[in-house]
């Protein structure tokens, strides 16, 4: 399927897997640090006071790259909202201008709009990958249907106007199709991903040490630090994923369009 969307070994898993299992590897990991601190333990002030300034670097580097991850995973949502309303902008110009071709291409094009953007709703939608293959596949066939047709009408009325109003939302409509495709390809690279959580466990053993240096430590705080960025780390990973769980991208405006042409 990576042909049609980048998919990584974290898309196979729910969001609550996702969420357990980092708290899991983050407790063990401060479980770790704080047992080195408690073999370390000392009373050199200087050495406590040297550990409290690591973790403190290490908890606001963490927090720089979470802020810097969760951006990067924002701006490619909005591009994804972005798309669909251009997408329904461009397909509803093109229903538009086909009104004014000669029969019996007007009539066969408007159908062939219709189907396309049933096709753009169901690929959205779609609950399976193979789906989302399927609609992509026809969703092509479609593009060389209508340009066919408009390669038919250029030949027959090469200075009409009207038709190179329609070949020109027609390309708009073509090329939107792979902004939308490169959009949901465009994702976080695994290097940011890899230093992001070495930075978490890293961040959170320091914790771990720090408690072990100073003879003791809270369950309580050590629980809700690791359920907090597990949470946060959760909410990138789903924004991130093509097909997104708790941040879906709206189809509505393709939906408005569809009742627009007649259909239910």
């Amino acid at each position: 399927m990576s042909d049609i969307l980048p998919i990584r070994y974290l898309d196979y898993l729910p969001l609550w897997a996702i969420f357990l299992l980092s708290v899991v590897l983050l407790l063990a990991f401060s479980e770790v640090g704080f047992r080195v601190g408690k073999r370390w333990q000392s009373t050199d002030v200087a050495e406590s006071s040297q550990t409290g300034a690591i973790m403190a670097a290490s908890l606001g580097l963490l927090a720089f790259m979470l802020a810097f991850s969760f951006g990067m995973a924002g701006n490619r949502l909005d591009a994804r909202k972005q798309a669909v309303l251009d997408e329904a902008n461009a397909i509803g110009t093109t229903w538009l201008r086909s009104q004014l071709l000669p029969a019996p291409h007007d009539a066969q094009i408007e159908t062939l709009l219709k189907r396309y953007v049933e096709l753009r709703i169901e690929g959205a939608e779609a609950e399976s990958l193979e789906e989302l293959r399927l609609a992509v596949a026809e969703s092509t066939e479609i593009h060389e249907q209508l340009w066919q047709h408009a390669v038919t009408l250029g030949k027959e009325f090469p200075r009409a106007v009207t038709l190179g109003l329609f070949i020109d939302s027609l390309n708009e409509v073509i090329d939107l199709h792979e902004t939308r495709m490169t959009v949901a390809r465009y994702r976080i690279p695994r290097s940011v991903w890899s230093a992001l959580y070495f930075l978490a466990f890293a961040a959170i053993t320091v914790v771990g040490v720090h408690a072990g240096l100073s003879g003791g430590r809270s369950w309580l705080v050590t629980v809700l630090l690791a359920m907090t960025l597990s949470m946060v780390l959760m909410l990138v990973i789903d924004i991130d994923r093509p097909g997104q769980t708790l941040f879906s991208v709206s189809q509505q405006s393709l939906v408005d369009l569809r009742r627009s042409m007649g259909e239910p």
